[in-house]
């Protein structure tokens, strides 16, 4: 005997209904249930948006980090030679990005041979060197930094 299948899909939904209803509508944790919908709902629409109304923030978001790590497998796969002057503007540029006085260094440049001296912070040594060798166009690094001790105030 064969049991008919819409009167069980249609009492399989009027009972999900109720139960959803019942669910939302409950006097004690409704209020809390129904603001917890209202807000996903809210977080869905700003994170993937109007569909059809063009890019949403994910999207975008994602395209950008796409196209960052395009443009860094490009950098480290180009072998260009820079100028001097392009060199030492760029490692100037990346000085106030690693220490907290980057006019105390002073840059020197000699066809990519990179040449620094100056004083920096106790714990920020390491990372400028690493940073200044991860410049395009860096051939040879030395340095004559000066570590400054942090002051001793009494």
């Amino acid at each position: 005997m064969a049991i008919p299948i819409l009167p069980v899909l249609v009492g399989g939904a009027a009972f999900a209904l109720g139960a959803a209803i019942m669910f939302v509508l409950d006097p004690d944790e409704g209020r809390r249930r129904r603001a917890l919908a209202r807000d996903k709902a809210v977080r869905y629409r700003n994170t993937f948006g109007d569909l059809g109304a063009g890019p949403t923030r994910l999207y975008r978001r994602v395209q950008g980090r796409a196209r960052g790590l395009v443009y860094r497998a490009r950098a480290q796969r180009r072998t260009e030679t820079v100028n001097d002057q392009l060199l030492a503007a760029r490692i100037r540029s990346r000085l106030g990005h690693i220490v907290d006085r980057p006019d105390a260094i002073i840059v020197q440049v000699d066809q990519g041979d990179v040449r620094l001296t100056g004083t920096v912070a106790a714990g920020e040594l390491a990372g400028l060197i690493s940073a200044i060798r991860a410049v395009p166009g860096v051939e040879e690094l030395s340095h004559e930094i000066k570590v400054r001790q942090a002051a001793v105030t009494s």
